[in-house]
């Protein structure tokens, strides 16, 4: 615990157990464990910082933490996980597991802050709401919104089938709407409970449902679908933008 300033390392640090804890108790203060050579064992942590917060370790398992700043976790060869809620305050967090998967499936609280999530395998995140910075996903993308709903400030690259996005209270939305939405004709199913919106190169929809109006754009190849679509609203769209693309909604 740091009374009046921030937290820092000169070299690396080893953990053989759970239960550790870092804080910085003053507004603004960071916490930077960003060595390179860090080595958690997989054994949980918990940050609670006034300001930003760096850590880079060979795996990352977060206990309960709650981050005044920016959150930028890094797993150099394992993956991320969480044993408790995450809350973040500002925008600009990201997660970054190149070798691995990240799992923030805890009741966490984002509150429409922006995250980023770089994943070499599958990426699930549960919160309030979500806002995706740009992403890519090595595998798939599990996304669950509790109470708001899910956008993007940039693209989002998916690497596998299997891909889920779903918005839990009624009225809330999905938009997936950046343009430069890459899912290289992987599929992906939309479950919102209010409208939803999404746009990418190629689409192949699994099975989805949308509450309110549902529209889709491939802005480059084909729609098409894996599963049967269930729509409950008029205003439904979809369109190709590419010369000679085609929309195959026939489940």
């Amino acid at each position: 615990t740091a009374a009046t300033g921030g937290i820092s390392q000169t070299a690396a640090l080893t953990l053989n157990v759970d239960g550790s804890n870092f804080t910085t108790s003053s507004a603004g203060q960071t916490i930077a464990l960003t060595q390179a050579g860090n080595t958690f064992n997989g054994k949980t942590i918990a940050l609670h910082s006034g300001g930003n917060v760096g850590v880079s370790a060979d795996a990352i398992k977060l206990a309960a933490s709650t981050i005044g700043g920016t959150l930028t976790a890094t797993a150099t060869t394992g993956d991320i996980t969480q044993t408790a809620a995450l809350t973040l305050n500002v925008d600009g967090s990201s997660f970054n597991a190149t070798n691995g998967a990240i799992t923030l499936s805890q009741a966490n609280v984002f509150g429409g802050r922006t995250l980023a999530l770089n994943s070499g395998g599958d990426a699930t995140v549960n919160a309030d709401s979500i806002k995706l910075a740009a992403s890519t996903i090595g595998g798939k993308l599990t996304a669950t919104a509790t109470s708001g709903g899910i956008s993007q400030s940039g693209a989002l690259s998916l690497g596998t089938d299997g891909s889920s996005l779903t918005t839990s209270t009624s009225g809330q939305a999905i938009a997936l709407t950046q343009a430069g939405n890459t899912f290289h004709g992987k599929t992906v199913a939309l479950h919102s409970a209010g409208a939803a919106s999404i746009t990418a190169d190629a689409l192949v929809l699994a099975a989805s449902d949308s509450a309110g109006a549902f529209s889709a754009t491939a802005t480059t190849g084909d729609i098409t679908q894996s599963g049967a679509l269930t729509l409950h609203a008029d205003g439904n769209s979809f369109g190709t933008s590419g010369a000679g693309r085609v929309i195959t909604l026939t489940n």
